[in-house]
């Protein structure tokens, strides 16, 4: 007499990689699957229950982890509470998602503009198509990516920004040397960041001590009070994520600000490793530019004394190195009026 298998019951919440938020107003739900079911296996389970929302989204695209806390925690600096990585596709299903309260978390990339469902295969592969020069900087860092230890590779072979080191990856950007732009920002917007970044030197203290995450407070008042002039015109996200196609990379930005067409992606230099921040945030342009179809991505790498501009164009990528200069009540005023008028020119131009 045969015995019928029994499947079991997996919850899940899809959620979306830039906000965290559940992803298109879904719930939680669940799929059944037989024993010995592995996360490649619910991938797929999942794309096939949402074939409407996920009609752009490869199975392989979709990062699983094992629960909201393992979520909350995969960019966490804390060494006590280890930073959580998505499970790996051969995972055994075995224990997770039995409960709709400890539901699995499907994190689902999210693209900075709408793609067009008209596509050939080789299209939804490339988007549109990059000019040569950034398709050879693809292809190569591909090449370098696809060497790094496989312990930072996801299941479709994409590899985290922060894994690459800036001696592995500067030969692909070569950056060349140039001067951002400067618009003029107001005296009175100036005067009120100058006041505040005081205020948050006097209450934080210097940034040289304490966690690293404190320099994320001086950081973000220029960022606002530079998107602030252009009346609302400006998203400012807040760890974002994004996850490429054809660039097999992902990673996340401190923050990305969006204004129309235009992105500017910024990493904090952890440690004060600065080539660090650059290679990361490099990287994470060129992901931005084929999720977003840009010609154009801007970047800033800064621990918020130091402060790289980046400009990266279909052809080349371009690089200058500014500093804040910092008194004991905060920064020098010329030196953030030089900053300010950089951001705002970014987004200006």
């Amino acid at each position: 007499m045969m015995m019928m298998m029994t499947s079991t019951k997996f919850w899940f919440l899809l959620l979306d990689s830039a906000t965290g938020q559940p992803y298109k107003g879904t719930t939680a739900d669940f799929v059944s699957l037989p024993p010995g079911a592995d996360v490649a296996d619910f991938r797929d389970a999942v794309l096939s229950k949402n074939p409407n929302k996920l009609a752009s989204v490869d199975a392989s695209d979709l990062l699983v982890y094992r629960n909201k806390a393992a979520f909350d925690k995969r960019n966490s600096s804390c060494i006590d509470e280890g930073k959580e990585e998505p499970l790996k596709a051969s995972r055994n299903l075995d224990g997770l998602g039995e409960t709709e309260e400890d539901a699995l978390i499907v994190v689902v990339p999210s693209l900075l503009s709408p793609r067009s469902s008209n596509r050939t295969t080789t299209d939804l592969r490339l988007g549109k198509e990059p000019g040569h020069k950034r398709k050879q900087r693809w292809d190569e860092l591909n090449n370098i990516l696809g060497r790094i230890e496989k312990k930072s590779a996801k299941a479709n072979g994409s590899t985290s920004y922060s894994s690459a080191t800036w001696g592995q990856v500067q030969t692909v950007f070569s950056p060349q040397k140039y001067v951002q732009p400067q618009r003029a920002v107001d005296d009175a917007q100036l005067d009120f960041l100058a006041q505040y970044l005081s205020y948050t030197t006097k209450c934080f203290g210097s940034i040289t001590t304490g966690k690293e995450a404190k320099r994320l407070y001086f950081i973000a008042p220029v960022l606002v009070c530079v998107c602030f002039l252009l009346g609302g015109d400006v998203e400012i996200v807040a760890e974002e994520d994004l996850v490429g196609k054809y660039v097999k990379a992902h990673g996340h930005f401190e923050f990305m600000l969006k204004r129309g067409t235009k992105a500017i992606c910024i990493v904090e230099a952890k440690k004060d490793d600065v080539e660090q921040g650059m290679a990361q945030d490099l990287i994470g342009c060129e992901v931005a530019a084929e999720v977003g179809e840009l010609d154009v991505v801007y970047g800033i790498v800064t621990n918020y004394v130091q402060w790289n501009f980046f400009c990266s164009r279909s052809d080349k990528v371009e690089m200058e190195e500014c500093s804040l200069s910092l008194t004991p009540d905060g920064p020098e005023k010329q030196s953030l009026k030089r900053i300010a008028e950089k951001i705002y020119s970014m987004l200006s131009d």
